[in-house]
């Protein structure tokens, strides 16, 4: 068995963020830990594999695991509030941005949270049709 193992193999752990993950609803802002623990990332992987996110009430689970006691106390009462209409699409929103953040680690933080939108598929045309010859004489061999 070799000594050494490979520098490809060989890992290091993350320094934790200072700022929390933040996100908001309808103005109002709610902060998260700063990191999800390796554990909880395979767990609720996991689930989502199978579906079984709103089965198990694991998002309920998420939410009070990724946020401090207080902070959990406060998204509680403010998504039970009947004149709010925090609907469980909105909650099921709010988790996977949540957790792609966390998945994405602390490094791309810096990154759009948006999806990307799909290109355009073909050549772009330009404007009026262009006239020009498709390459120019130095790129093309001469016969």
């Amino acid at each position: 068995m070799p000594d050494e193992v490979e520098k490809a193999l060989q890992f290091t752990t993350d320094d934790v963020p200072d700022d929390p993950v933040s996100f908001t609803i309808d103005g109002e802002r709610f902060d998260c830990l700063p990191l999800m623990t390796g554990a909880a990332f395979i767990r609720y992987s996991r689930l989502l594999a199978k579906g079984g996110m709103i089965a198990t009430g694991a998002v309920e689970d998420f939410f009070s695991e990724v946020m401090d006691p207080e902070e959990h106390k406060r998204f509680r009462k403010f998504i039970e509030d009947p004149g709010r209409r925090i609907t469980t699409n909105k909650l099921g929103d709010i988790f996977l941005g949540l957790f792609g953040r966390y998945a994405a680690g602390p490094a791309e933080r810096s990154r759009p949270t948006e999806p990307p939108k799909p290109s355009r598929s073909g050549r772009a045309r330009t404007r009026g049709g262009s006239k020009a010859k498709p390459s120019s004489p130095g790129s093309t061999s001469k016969p």
